[in-house]
């Protein structure tokens, strides 16, 4: 992409971000179960625009501009900018926008579910904005699900490389949202039940999260989908005696092992919440939990 093409790009991706950042700012001003209905118009129209901008800049990334222009004529990157810049290049419509995703499964990893929350999300908005309808109580409650769902599994792959499986939506949000809104978001409980979704589907396992108490931390890729703590090589995990959840007990890697613990640090099972101490031997891999003393008889530390 030479400089031009970039520029283009850039503010088209940068528009995209900002619309989506109003949205989500319209989505989390209350936690009601439902939306008002200027809150649902408004959230509406900044999500759409936003679909909409990201699909035109990552089909430029990833295809080239030609791909969301109308006009066949092949023009230099120069003049195209230009035109850009006056507000003269015509782009194709959502719909064939759409379409190009369609046609090439290659380009992004959109499921028919994910084309069908497409049009979907389409048919909320025309109906709220160019018709002018109220939408009922049901259609309401499916709206604020809707939206959340476009913020977590539209918009991301369209914005960003993440891997719902090492990465969350959190990670992008905490970079693009100031500090207020990011916490709203992440105590919005749409978004909290979608995130505790995610961890299960994406990592197998979901317990509550020992920063946020939400049930969105995974032990398995060791981040929280939901405030992104990230606990990588700072943390342990052991199956719970008490409750038996699989590597549902976290303790402190980085320290157990200091002058003075003996091996032995506190944990706390993040599925039952029981407390607990951990001991992991510094020679062969025996762990254990236990409350008091280790029992090393009935443990049987190898070494």
């Amino acid at each position: 992409m030479d400089i031009y093409l970039q520029e283009i790009y850039s503010t088209i991706y940068k528009n995209a971000v900002l619309f989506l950042k109003r949205g989500i700012k319209e989505i989390i001003q209350n936690d009601k179960e439902i939306f008002d209905p200027e809150t649902a118009i408004i959230s509406c129209l900044y999500i759409q625009t936003s679909i909409e901008l990201s699909l035109k800049a990552y089909l430029i990334k990833e295809v080239d501009i030609n791909a969301i222009l109308k006009s066949s004529e092949t023009f230099s990157s120069e003049i195209l900018f230009e035109k850009f810049k006056e507000n003269h290049l015509k782009t194709k419509t959502y719909e064939e926008l759409k379409n190009i995703l369609k046609d090439n499964n290659d380009l992004v990893f959109f499921t028919n579910l994910h084309f069908d929350h497409l049009t979907k999300f389409q048919l909320y908005r025309n109906k709220l904005i160019h018709l002018n309808l109220f939408l009922s109580e049901d259609e309401i409650i499916n709206l604020k699900k809707e939206l959340i769902f476009a913020v977590t599994h539209l918009l991301m792959p369209l914005l960003t490389d993440i891997s719902f499986e090492f990465e969350s939506p959190s990670e992008f949000y905490q970079e693009h949202l100031d500090g207020k809104d990011f916490n709203k978001l992440i105590s919005f409980q749409p978004y909290v039940d979608e995130m505790h979704r995610m961890a299960v589907e994406y990592s197998g396992l979901a317990y509550e999260c020992i920063n946020c108490c939400k049930k969105t931390f995974s032990p398995n890729n060791e981040i929280c989908y939901c405030c992104n703590l990230n606990l990588l090589y700072s943390a342990g995990y052991i199956d719970c005696e008490a409750c038996e959840a699989k590597r549902a007990i976290v303790y402190d890697t980085l320290n157990i092992h200091e002058e003075g613990n003996e091996h032995s640090i506190n944990g706390v099972c993040m599925n039952c919440g029981d407390k607990m101490n951990v001991y992991e031997c510094p020679d062969c891999e025996i762990r254990f939990t236990f409350y008091g003393q280790p029992d090393f008889v009935e443990k049987i530390c190898k070494c």
